[in-house]
């Protein structure tokens, strides 16, 4: 069992209440048996031993940390922030698919302007990452940067391929992805899409407007079909 847990360092130590909880109650580990720990933010792993279970504090002796595989590229999602807990799917779904980092954008349709709870949001989402890294055997969870400006983030974000996924782009995005080994970066924009005016300040920014087709995917759905794309095609490659 994967136990995420931030600065692992060998030797006794007690685990942290809700992992405690988690632990103990939840997975009723006792005496003896091993987890396996993490720290989702730099990709460090250990075996540990639990050494004693006293309601919900759980003592474990921490073996030799030892670095964890990572990705073998770079896969950046910038995702416009939408209506009530879609962000929460994007997060999700975007760690257990391979993202290695994710960027919170607003846009000019952006319908939700988290103002004084950007920084509660971003803390949530980390959270599902760190929890979605451990579901799905991944040690080390994507970057959850902080909310900001369309434009701030494209003009900063470098990557061999970066596409802003619009529906009415003339190029298909399927080849470009197929056809890329470096690091990608693609945009999904709002519930409304993108704007004319922003579509062509990407272009002229370097970003390639690029399609998925005919089909209309909702803003929380687009992720997760090209990250599925993506790791299918690198599985295929090996």
């Amino acid at each position: 069992m994967r136990i995420p847990i931030e600065g692992i360092q060998q030797g006794l130590r007690e685990l942290p209440p809700a992992m405690g909880h988690y632990v103990a109650r939840v997975l009723r580990r006792t005496r003896g048996d091993v987890l396996l720990l993490f720290d989702p933010r730099i990709g460090i792993e250990a075996l540990a031993e639990v050494c004693s279970v006293d309601g919900a504090r759980v003592q474990v002796e921490v073996g030799v940390p030892f670095q964890a595989a990572v990705p073998q590229r770079e896969v950046i999602l910038l995702q416009a922030v939408g209506k009530g807990d879609k962000m929460d799917t994007v997060v999700q779904d975007a760690t257990e698919l391979g993202a290695t980092r994710i960027f919170p954008v607003l846009t000019e349709r952006t319908v939700v302007q988290p103002g004084s709870r950007s920084a509660a949001r971003v803390e949530r989402w980390r959270r599902i990452a760190d929890s979605a890294a451990r579901q799905c055997g991944r040690a080390l969870a994507p970057v959850v940067e902080e909310i900001a400006p369309l434009l701030t983030v494209t003009s900063s974000v470098e990557a061999v391929l970066r596409l802003a996924l619009v529906p009415w782009a003339e190029h298909a995005a399927g080849p470009l992805l197929l056809g890329e080994r470096g690091s990608i970066a693609f945009l999904v924009g709002p519930e409304g899409g993108l704007t004319e005016t922003e579509v062509r300040l990407l272009a002229e920014g370097g970003w390639l407007p690029a399609s998925l087709g005919s089909t209309t995917l909702r803003t929380e759905t687009v992720a997760a079909a090209v990250l599925g794309a993506l790791l299918v095609l690198s599985v295929s490659e090996r």
